[in-house]
């Protein structure tokens, strides 16, 4: 075992520095994150296949499936899941060769409605775009569709 020289300490002073970094990161982002959901929220998250039908084992009981609709190709709308909707993301399931599917959620924020779902109470609509236009695909070519896909989303709200 070498002593240590004056010439690594600098180097032994950033490694014990990054350390502690890292280590009072990770502790004020756990303290100052995003809080569990409390007793008047709701947490819901819902794997939905291509045909807007909801797979129960992949789901929480929180997403009943008569809240999604699927009134058009690459279109979903999540009709009053038992909460108001506060935040969604969405993930797009690129099993099956699917690997070029694009998922985006958009919440009724302001109760106008959204484009593509019936305008009795969506509260968010889901759509999947395919980036070459067909599923499955494997394609070289851009050229964007609205392509049913399956996908995951997670919603949190408030309860009603």
């Amino acid at each position: 075992m070498t002593p240590l020289s004056i010439r690594s300490l600098p180097a032994l002073w950033v490694i014990v520095g990054v350390v502690l970094l890292a280590i009072g990161g990770t502790a004020y982002a756990v303290a100052s994150g995003s809080p569990p959901a409390g007793p008047q929220e709701a947490v819901a998250f819902a794997n939905v296949l291509e045909d807007g039908t909801v797979d129960p084992a992949l789901s929480s009981n929180n997403v009943p499936p008569t809240a999604i609709t699927h009134p058009a190709r690459g279109v979903y709308c999540i009709n009053d899941p038992g909460f108001t909707i506060n935040s969604a993301t969405v993930s797009a399931d690129n099993s099956f060769g699917n690997n070029d599917t694009l998922a985006s959620v958009a919440l009724d924020n302001t109760g106008e409605g959204l484009s593509g779902c019936p305008a009795t109470a969506s509260s968010a609509r889901v759509r999947t775009l395919d980036l070459d236009g067909a599923a499955g695909s494997t394609a070289n070519t851009y050229d964007p569709k609205l392509v049913d896909h399956r996908f995951v989303i997670w919603l949190r709200g408030t309860k009603k």
